[in-house]
């Protein structure tokens, strides 16, 4: 016995992306969230100088994305890299929202905010 969690023991998620994912698809049944997704998949190849994991990508039946979610967790530090990829990823059309981990947007507002066509570029949302 190694002492090591086996593959199928591993949680690939933390307790507030768990809530988060169910969330997203809850609010938003008709489309794919994805998970942990580098930012160089979303953004026009050698445009990605800042390369980020993305927390959350939310993606029509095809899998184009329409919108990213980021989580903003208390006490932990931007990350240069993060910011420069979140700044590039700004001006795709994807829309981009922070949410704070301990104030989670309404079912309803997250689902208004990834349909309204009219809501253009980065949200910070705040319950």
């Amino acid at each position: 016995m190694s002492g090591k969690p086996s593959p199928m023991e591993t949680e690939l998620l933390a307790r507030e992306e768990r809530l988060v994912y169910l969330l997203l698809k809850v609010a938003l049944p008709e489309f794919e969230v994805l998970t942990h997704v580098s930012s160089a998949k979303l953004l026009p190849r050698g445009e990605h100088l800042g390369l980020a994991v993305l927390d959350f990508v939310v993606c029509r039946k095809d899998f184009r994305p329409v919108a990213v979610v980021v989580l903003d967790r208390a006490g932990e530090p931007a990350h240069p890299s993060r910011s420069r990829a979140l700044a590039e990823l700004a001006g795709t059309g994807v829309k981009l929202a922070h949410w704070r981990v301990e104030q989670l947007p309404s079912r309803t507002a997250v689902r208004n905010w990834v349909l309204d066509d009219a809501v253009p570029g980065e949200r910070r949302f705040a319950a």
